[in-house]
């Protein structure tokens, strides 16, 4: 696959985010879904595209930690905010074109201070890829919140659907059906 087709892929999830932003209602952008725990389809917008800012952080400090992100209520309590920062995101994907090694910062124990955080390494494409991936997991779950908050709204059938879902089924359905004698 190359660069350009991530992108576009890239692109195309967080224009797919961008128009359920346009369609669903402010009260319901916030409203909290027992469906997913009392989280607000605004959260899971917020949760997708703060991963989106901190890997441009990444890129631009060479640095890039996931577990840093600002959580910003302004993103998930205000979709013409969300729309706005989404937006920055695809101008930056449209502009970025090096593929720059990035030190990714981690730390999976929840009872460590971060003073035992390790480094591995990466680059921009290959955490582009897991934003993805990211993405069309929490654009799942929204999808599933919609039905309870915002049940008005309707998506595109691969809306929070992996490629690989996708491929598999359109293979599915060419197998020709066998028949029994």
């Amino acid at each position: 696959m190359t660069n350009k087709k991530i992108v576009a892929i890239a692109k195309k999830t967080l224009i797919d985010i961008d128009d359920v932003l346009k369609k669903i209602k402010e009260p319901d952008y916030k409203k909290q879904v027992s469906l997913l725990n009392n989280a607000t389809i605004g959260q899971h917008v917020r949760h997708i595209l703060e991963f989106y800012k901190c890997l441009i952080e990444g890129i631009s400090t060479g640095i890039l930690n996931y577990d840093n992100r600002q959580r910003s209520t302004d993103i998930e309590e205000d979709q013409i905010f969300a729309s706005t920062v989404l937006h920055g995101i695809i101008y930056f994907l449209n502009n970025n074109k090096k593929n720059e090694i990035i030190s990714m910062e981690i730390n999976y124990l929840l009872d460590d201070d971060h003073s035992t955080k390790k480094t591995i390494f990466s680059n921009y494409y290959r955490e582009l890829v897991y934003n993805i991936d990211h993405s069309v997991h929490h654009m799942a779950i929204i999808r599933i919140g919609l039905k309870e908050a915002a049940p008005y709204i309707t998506l595109p059938p691969d809306f929070g659907v992996a490629n690989s879902t996708i491929q598999h089924q359109m293979k599915k359905t060419k197998q020709p059906k066998k028949y029994k004698s």
